[in-house]
């Protein structure tokens, strides 16, 4: 007893202590929330109602425009990748990337992100609280016409089941029936991602950076209905006994819902009680070394009157964001310390503006008093008569003529808006004025409006969004026991959380403005192209391969914004892609060998087909040499002719000759023979 008596009323000093130095700034968190809602800067109290009450929202413009910016990189499928601790440790870290990233989308992580991101942009910090919840919850199922031969086994099971109560129950004798209501007590077992307002947050002042770890004393001081506190396992009797918090105690958490709601309740269950959850470090076995406690108070304006329960912890379950790195601070700098002035200056020259305007449209008029009815003059009817007696009796006033520069200061004041909190408020009025610019040149002059607002988003990412993917992985580890099933490119893979190693180290794909998003895209576009040219120019397995081309189009689909992109793709690396491969290898080999066959057939028609050449070329040759040799015997024969026809002919010359010769003798003969007849 002494030692919890030590502890509360250490608590309780601790809380003091925090909530001393959260008292500093809670005028300024106030403050904040009004320039953001336009309530400030207000009218001055003297002023007429007929005066301009106009605001400027700068604080509240810059700050929806830069969280349009950054949120859907905090919000994509795969924000935040852990890092391999060898080239075996690949699939493995994947597909714990994948599970821790799903539980942050399914359990409440967007909203609880973009509460704290508007949280820090306005009020310099947002914290994050990632923890694993315990609770008992209470639900009703109304069972009719159950027949009774069923009712021993759902006895027995109501029975076994000390969680199930039957509240009502009917026997219908003549149906052989029965009806009734079961009440049960369900444990809920499940990780949570809830905002933490800042004003609930509570801190100890010596920290020097935004990092919690520093911090002795961490707590969440909130008002927690005496239904939720028995949820939470906490024994009824003790919870009935806490003091109710007053309104009082919530001024800051009334400004920024908007709201004066009182805090109360038409039943005492839902009664509001001040509840703070502690991360001390202190020493309570006297080793001389701080240990971190997990300490439940509640009760009283404080929420301490009262220790519900303590109990060695691990690790704290806050995470802390700031935007812009303070000097030595555990927060940092809004954009509402930026743009406070600016607000304030242009609400100022709006309001002159408008009330010139007011002061011309309803001109003022002068008159000469007995010339004219004043009476008449002050009704302002339109196509109302003024009596007067004489015509000159009523004359204009000179208008009150707003001075150029005012339009011209107006401009700076927005010119330094844009220095101060980035170019996410005027990207679509500057996209318009260059769009008749070259697209490098447009490209050079959105990227430095951008620069501030993606210093933002790294700020957050290395303060808040880290921190929270971590403690995530490290919940899982420790409280999920069952498998986890996850939608992959080769269906569903099932991974246990309970055997995953401890992983610190990861990196965060994540702080990137559209603009940037859409360059590295363009990037991943042309590193596709590379790819593609090294498969038609042979540089495969050289300069790219089938892993670095996945990789690429995955992040492509992922900064687009799709979930779960390598459900599109299959991963080289899985088996049935080895098997795709091997297949794949298989059918060029036998396509390779079906190839140098066709070769082999076709060397072999080739030679065939140039022997069948050559012998026909010879056989040809052979044929030629024949029938120039039977040429040759021809034209001798022909010769051989020629010359017997010429004998033949010379022979017939001298056979004429001679006949000739032998037919003159005869004749010489006869005429001979005649002569001696005759005489």
């Amino acid at each position: 007893m002494d030692q919890e008596h030590d502890l509360l009323k250490a608590i309780r000093e601790e809380v003091d202590l925090a909530g001393a130095e959260h008292e500093e700034r809670r005028d300024k968190y106030d403050e904040a929330i009004k320039y953001f809602y336009g309530d400030l800067p207000a009218p001055e109290d003297d002023c007429d109602n007929d005066y301009s009450s106009l605001v400027s929202t700068d604080v509240a413009d810059v700050i929806e425009a830069v969280c349009s910016e950054i949120m859907p990189a905090f919000s994509g499928p795969a924000p935040v990748e852990f890092e391999p601790t060898s080239p075996d440790d690949e699939d493995q870290v994947a597909l714990e990337t994948q599970a821790v990233n799903h539980t942050v989308n399914t359990c409440g992580g967007y909203m609880a992100i973009n509460m704290a991101v508007k949280d820090a942009l306005l009020r310099r910090a947002g914290v994050v609280k990632v923890y694993w919840e315990d609770r008992t919850e209470a639900t009703y199922e109304q069972h009719d016409d159950i027949p009774q031969a069923m009712l021993p086994e759902i006895t027995q099971r109501l029975q076994e089941t000390q969680s199930v109560t039957v509240i009502e129950g009917d026997l219908d004798e003549e149906r052989g029936t029965a009806s009734g209501l079961f009440r049960e007590h369900r444990q809920v077992s499940q990780p949570r991602i809830d905002p933490v307002p800042l004003d609930e947050f509570l801190i100890s002042a010596n920290v020097a950076t935004p990092n919690l770890k520093e911090a002795r004393f961490k707590a969440h001081q909130r008002p927690v209905s005496r239904s939720e506190l028995v949820e939470m396992g906490y024994d009824k009797e003790l919870v009935a006994g806490l003091q109710s918090c007053a309104h009082q105690d919530m001024r800051v958490g009334r400004a920024r819902t908007y709201d004066d709601t009182e805090l109360q309740s038409g039943h005492r269950s839902t009664e509001y009680v001040m509840v703070v959850e502690s991360y001390y470090n202190i020493d309570l076995d006297d080793d001389g070394i701080a240990e971190m406690r997990r300490v439940m108070t509640a009760g009283g304006s404080q929420g301490t009157d009262e220790l519900l329960d303590q109990e060695p912890w691990d690790e704290q379950p806050f995470c802390l964001g700031v935007p812009f790195l303070g000097i030595y601070s555990w927060d940092g700098v809004s954009y509402f310390d930026k743009l406070k002035m600016i607000q304030d200056g242009k609400t100022d020259l709006m309001r002159e503006l408008q009330n010139a305007t007011r002061r011309n449209v309803r001109q003022r008029i002068g008159i000469i008093e007995g010339d004219a009815d004043p009476d008449d003059a002050l009704t302002s009817v339109l196509g109302g008569l003024v009596r007067c007696k004489t015509p000159n009796a009523m004359f204009a006033l000179p208008d009150v003529q707003v001075p150029q520069v005012a339009y011209s200061f107006i401009e700076l004041l927005d010119e330094m808006r844009k220095d101060k909190g980035g170019g996410a408020v005027d990207s679509a009025a500057q996209a318009q004025a260059l769009a008749g610019d070259t697209a490098h040149g447009l490209e050079r002059m959105m990227s430095a409006a951008e620069q501030i607002t993606a210093m933002v988003a790294k700020n957050l990412c290395e303060t808040l969004i880290k921190d929270i993917y971590r403690k995530m992985h490290k919940l899982l580890r420790q409280y999920r026991q069952d498998q986890m099933m996850l939608p992959g490119s080769a269906g569903w893979t099932a991974t246990q959380p309970s055997q995953w190693p401890e992983r610190q180290d990861m990196v965060v794909s994540m702080g990137m403005s559209v603009g940037e998003r859409g360059r590295r895209t363009a990037a991943l576009a042309g590193i596709k192209q590379d790819h593609a040219q090294d498969q038609q120019t042979g540089q495969a397995g050289i300069l790219s391969d089938s892993n670095a081309t996945y990789q690429a189009r995955v992040d492509m689909a992922r900064m687009s914004g799709l979930p779960n992109p390598e459900q599109y793709y299959v991963n080289p690396a899985s088996p049935e892609a080895q098997q795709a491969q091997q297949a794949q290898a298989q059918q060029a080999q036998q396509q390779q060998e079906q190839q140098m066959q066709m070769q082999q057939q076709n060397m072999e028609f080739q030679y065939n087909l140039m022997s069948t050449i050559e012998q026909i070329k010879a056989d040809a040759k052979i044929q030629a040499q024949q029938m120039a040799e039977q040429t040759k015997w021809m034209q001798t024969q022909a010769q051989l002719a020629e010359k017997m026809f010429g004998h033949r002919v010379d022979l017939a010359g001298i056979e004429q000759e001679a006949d000739s010769d032998e037919a003159q003798r005869e004749i010489d003969r006869l005429q001979a023979v005649r002569s001696v007849g005759n005489g």
